[in-house]
């Protein structure tokens, strides 16, 4: 019985750690985030409270008012990179656009062929469109 529960305590403080290092990507990197709750991310009263735009824009927001370029926020445990500075923005979808073909937004192109679109396709089809 004392090995159980000495392996299931093992098993969650090994949990607890691979969450707390997920969740402290853009800080290890340097990049501003702001708070995090899990397994939400910063999408924790999204859908709930107020729409992802407002989430977006409040976002924007903090991090205009910091001064950052750009900032990370977590999709839930998946972290996304928040670019603020039009120019930088600029240099990814027109100068650069070659090494950033993926939006990661979702696309059904069989069903919803409407949703499949510039913005939302991904590495050779998106090529041939642009």
């Amino acid at each position: 019985m004392d090995l159980f529960v000495t392996l299931i305590a093992i098993f969650l403080i090994v949990i607890a750690t691979l969450i707390k290092r997920k969740f402290s990507y853009w800080k290890n990197l340097g990049i501003a985030q702001f708070d995090v709750k899990f397994p939400y991310g910063n999408f924790k009263d999204v859908g709930k409270k107020y729409h992802v735009s407002k989430f977006l824009v409040d976002h924007y927001n903090k991090t205009k008012a910091l001064g950052e370029k750009f900032s990370g926020i977590y999709l839930f445990i998946r972290p996304v990179l928040m670019i603020v500075d039009l120019d930088i923005v600029k240099l990814i979808l027109v100068k650069d656009f070659n090494t950033f073909p993926n939006r990661g937004t979702y696309f059904n192109e069989k069903d919803d062929p409407i949703s499949a679109h510039m913005f939302n396709l991904e590495n050779d089809p998106w090529r041939q469109l642009r």
